[in-house]
């Protein structure tokens, strides 16, 4: 028991540390994306961001409802949502927003720890991808090995997977661009 719970907090602990490189080199230059399946709803989560500026586009399709669109926008002069629900399109202000490479792993020794005693870890192949899936009740969840960040998460119990796609050092100023916000009426 304590070498097995010793290899996967080692493991847990190398993929938290990889996921910290990752995201401490290169969270000022990239893109991600999301995506979430659930209950005949899609949304996708599209986001860029390059030094201070982050651009996020929020699309929700559903098969009974009309597409939404959602796009955040923050600079260092501003912080706004538009939104597009198909009959309206709203701009508010927005508080602070974050985008940040995904990980499922702690930076605290003591949670890998617990992590490693509280659920299974095993090296797989997803997609043709090697990978580290973490087994957590009727959750799991893979992890490239190479950056310690989230590729797919399936929980069973709410019938819902997730896809984390990343590109690091490839946004350009057009990709943060401030969107056009003609046609939006300002909500307080």
């Amino acid at each position: 028991f304590v070498v097995v719970v010793g290899r996967k907090t080692w493991i847990l602990s190398s993929l938290s540390h990889k996921a910290q490189e990752t995201e401490t080199q290169e969270t000022r230059n990239f893109r991600s994306k999301v995506i979430n399946y659930k209950d005949g709803e899609v949304i996708i989560w599209d986001s860029y961001s390059k030094g201070d500026v982050i651009l996020l586009y929020i699309t929700t399709y559903g098969e009974n409802t009309n597409k939404k669109e959602q796009i955040i926008y923050k600079s260092s002069e501003e912080k706004f949502v538009l939104t597009d629900d198909g009959e309206t399109k709203t701009m508010k202000e927005l508080g602070d927003v974050f985008i940040n490479p995904i990980s499922f792993t702690s930076d605290l020794f003591l949670e890998n720890i617990w992590l490693a005693m509280t659920t299974s870890l095993e090296k797989i192949t997803l997609q043709g991808q090697e990978c580290y899936m973490i087994r957590d009740g009727d959750m799991e969840k893979f992890i490239n090995p190479d950056t310690g960040l989230a590729i797919k998460l399936v929980d069973n119990v709410v019938n819902r997977t997730s896809d984390y796609y990343y590109e690091f050092g490839n946004v350009t100023d057009e990709d943060v661009a401030r969107p056009d916000t003609t046609g939006y009426v300002v909500e307080e």
